[in-house]
């Protein structure tokens, strides 16, 4: 067993289900986070883990229209708290391809939990270790 310290960071666009919604705003978010995880069967080319760690959650909405009145930006920074697993294909020494799935416990600046209080993630990547 081992264990990998690691920083990702992922940037999503969000399409609203309403669509004069979609169609006047642009909604993205950013995560950054820290993490370790936890490697169950290190030796072979399929690695399962289990990860954990800590994050920040950027959400910014912008609007797209011509109303002077609405064209600020609104964005707003959510600490997260995060666990997951999943399980990584090595294609060399320095080089992976990792899969996962990730739940977030999102909190506001002054620490508490906020309305929309959680996020799934489904993550497929490439990592380069140096």
């Amino acid at each position: 067993m081992s264990f990998g310290i690691y920083l990702e960071g992922l940037v999503n666009k969000v399409t609203p289900d309403d669509e004069q919604m979609d169609k006047d705003y642009d909604i993205m978010t950013n995560q950054g986070n820290l993490g370790l995880n936890f490697y169950l069967d290190p030796t072979s080319e399929f690695q399962p883990f289990i990860t954990a760690g800590l994050g920040n959650h950027h959400l910014s909405i912008s609007y797209k229209g011509e109303n002077e009145d609405l064209n600020e930006d609104s964005s707003n920074d959510q600490q997260t708290v995060f666990i997951g697993a999943g399980i990584e294909y090595i294609l060399s020494p320095n080089m992976t391809i990792p899969a996962k799935v990730q739940f977030a416990k999102m909190y506001t600046e002054d620490g508490e939990e906020t309305y929309k209080d959680n996020i799934w993630n489904i993550v497929v990547g490439f990592n380069y270790y140096f």
